[in-house]
């Protein structure tokens, strides 16, 4: 990723919040560039139980009025 820096300093400028899944992984974006407010979110797929509830309505308030694209990024 580091030698493609240029690239990823032009792509995660226009991120808005990142969640990430240790320090490491949010110093990793760092070194990329990423400057803006990020979480650390631990590991979704095992340290969580899925929420048995409809999401939160600021999240869904949020989402309805997003006038652009929402990208989900993820792996396994």
């Amino acid at each position: 990723y580091q030698r493609l820096a240029w690239f990823w300093r032009s792509v995660l400028s226009h991120v808005d919040w990142l969640g990430v899944q240790s320090e490491k992984d949010l110093a990793r974006f760092r070194a990329l560039g990423y400057a803006g407010p990020a979480a650390d979110l631990g590991n979704l797929k095992f340290d969580l139980e899925p929420p048995r509830q409809a999401p939160a309505p600021e999240l869904l308030a949020w989402l309805q009025a997003s006038s652009g694209p929402l990208l989900i990024a993820g792996s396994t």
